[in-house]
């Protein structure tokens, strides 16, 4: 992880997913980080450009995670079990 970069925010992008797919196009790394309306943070860490598909898409570096209620993050990994 060298410099990061912020890509899309609600605040300056507005609520459309197109806007976030294309922001997000170019990079093959990021990390998507979400805080909600009740305070919780969770995201994911995507190593393929994001793009709309039906069907899941990453590699085993992929996981998601979240910061409930708690400062250590819990984090599911990519178990092998779907392709």
């Amino acid at each position: 992880m060298s410099n990061w970069e912020l890509l899309y925010s609600l605040n300056r992008d507005g609520v459309s997913i197109g806007t976030f797919y294309e922001k997000a196009k170019y990079c093959r790394t990021t990390l998507l980080v979400v805080q909600d309306s009740q305070g919780y943070v969770f995201g994911g860490f995507c190593n393929e450009a994001w793009h709309p598909s039906s069907k899941f898409y990453g590699t085993g570096e992929t996981f998601l995670f979240t910061f409930k209620k708690t400062d250590k993050p819990t984090v599911w990994r990519w178990t092998g079990e779907t392709d």
